[in-house]
């Protein structure tokens, strides 16, 4: 329960961005107060300053089950979903009130079951939700809360509803679901899956710039942000000559010291997407086509830039074929004061002892923009978030249950999860410096959703997700291939559009 509760504080880092929707001063957020919309007829706006949701205060489901099935072999866990009563943690009760405040608001009984859900996972996850939708009513599940990649699959075998058609109750304009991530992940008017203020793990994946500040003395790491001076050139210029090598001159290793350090080339997304560049885009039918960035000149440069960055001695990235114990080791490498830089994730960072006991200074920054010309700075998550969905198989009357359970827990969320994980967390333990928490507003709102990415290896050959960082990690000249992977991409895209409208 101790790692767990690390666990869900350090998804803290990330989450400034509800500060920015918030109206009022918090409460305390030791509070049980439900929170119900209509509080103040004359205003919408609960009495803590909170966005009312559009739930009907007479909702009554007659104390009906509400069956949720969830991946629990996640960074969070149980304590994600279903976290036991005696757990004391503040992040940890306020997901479990979360849960209660739901059963008395709808007169429901919420019954999760959790079972292992990683991709590599994905045939037993998938064998659990055909075998409950082929039981009938008493065993199919009303909600599925999963593994993006999972879910993505779990949409392409029809066993999940369109959020836009299932339920009158969802309200995809309120805050606690992202524009961004509805408007990105609808394929052909239609729309899987979503998350938001619902997972707290959807925060906790977003990809940023460790920097410690003792190798920059008399910079204002800040300003760079401010005045949008923080760019990949900047960053590139910033992490040259750095290198010191303590052994074997043609050896990185964990004894060495770098400009930078990535620990995992999944991380390589950050730099796609910090560039404003996407796979993905969808047309006025609301069609995908492959997006002209991605096989444009400027993924191309970018491609040979990081090509060259990764082949010199400023900066090391361990191969996919490295042990696991090697990826995990450039965390321990940064906490030691190791490296200059470092992309990485709260989950994934700030869950180690030698983060959490490390005396580095540090800062947090935006990825850098790909030049001065972008306008905003842009980030991502990395593909272990949760998305929500509603299970195929309901009737009416059922779906729009369950989509007034899945709006009530995002509701909620927003207003008692959401500001526990940011109050109690960000601003007094891990803000170290009074920029800190504009830093984490800007990432949050530069946050891009690609819909290429989130169905890259249901539907789309796993293209959107491998080919480019494949360029980038074993040498290979994208504009060379860039021609036929648009082609073979828009095939799939043509083909998963098709499925989607015959659904």
């Amino acid at each position: 329960m101790k790692r767990i509760l690390i666990l869900l504080l350090a998804i803290a880092m990330f989450i400034p961005c509800f500060a920015a929707c918030r109206k009022k001063t918090h409460s305390d957020p030791g509070t049980t107060t439900a929170y119900w919309n209509g509080e103040d007829e004359t205003s919408p706006y609960d009495s803590n300053g909170y966005l009312n949701d559009s739930l009907p205060n007479n909702l009554n489901y007659n104390e009906e089950d509400i069956r949720i099935l969830y991946w629990n072999n996640g960074e969070l866990g149980d304590g994600e979903f279903d976290p036991e009563e005696e757990d004391t943690g503040s992040v940890q009760n306020s997901v479990y009130r979360r849960n209660l405040m739901t059963e008395e608001r709808l007169h429901v009984t919420l019954k999760w079951k959790g079972i292992a859900g990683k991709w590599e996972d994905t045939n037993n996850f998938l064998t659990t939700v055909v075998n409950a939708y082929q039981g009938g009513d008493s065993e199919r599940f009303d909600m599925i809360a999963g593994y993006s990649q999972t879910m993505a699959t779990l949409a392409t075998r029809g066993l999940t509803l369109d959020l836009m058609t299932a339920s009158k109750y969802l309200d995809f304009g309120k805050p606690w679901w992202p524009d961004s991530l509805v408007n990105d992940f609808t394929v052909s008017n239609k729309l899987y899956f979503a998350s938001g203020d619902i997972s707290i793990s959807f925060i906790g994946t977003m990809l940023s710039v460790f920097v410690n500040k003792s190798y920059y003395p008399n910079e204002n790491l800040y300003d760079l942000v401010y005045n949008d001076e923080w760019t990949l050139e900047t960053m590139l210029k910033m992490v040259k000559n750095q290198r010191f090598d303590s052994g074997e001159l043609d050896k990185k290793d964990l004894d060495d010291w770098f400009g930078l350090v990535v620990g995992w080339t999944g991380y390589l997304d950050s730099f796609f997407y910090g560039s404003n560049l996407i796979t993905v885009e969808h047309n006025e039918e609301g069609d995908l086509h492959v997006n002209g960035s991605y096989v444009g000149e400027k993924a191309d440069t970018l491609c040979e830039k990081l090509k060259t960055l990764f082949g010199s001695d400023d900066a090391w990235m361990p191969s996919p074929n490295d042990p696991e114990s090697l990826h995990k080791g450039v965390i321990d490498l940064f906490a030691r004061g190791g490296a200059a830089m470092m992309v990485g994730t709260g989950t994934t960072i700030l869950v180690y002892n030698s983060m959490l006991e490390t005396e580095v200074d540090y800062a947090v920054l935006p990825m850098p923009k790909y030049d001065e010309n972008q306008e905003n700075y842009k980030s991502v998550n990395l593909n272990i978030y949760t998305l929500w969905s509603i299970g195929a198989g309901l009737d009416a009357a059922q779906a729009e249950r369950a989509g007034a359970v899945m709006e009530c827990l995002g509701s909620i969320g927003y207003r008692t999860v959401s500001p526990v994980l940011f109050d109690r967390c960000l601003k007094l333990r891990y803000a170290k410096d009074g920029d800190t928490g504009k830093m984490y507003d800007i990432i949050r709102a530069g946050i891009v959703f690609d819909v290429g990415r989130a169905f890259s290896n249901a539907a789309l050959g796993g293209i959107p997700q491998e080919k480019w960082q494949r360029s980038v990690i074993f040498g290979s000249v994208w504009s060379a291939q860039s021609s036929v992977v648009d082609s073979q991409l828009q095939d799939k895209l043509d083909d998963l559009c098709k499925s989607f409208q015959n659904q």
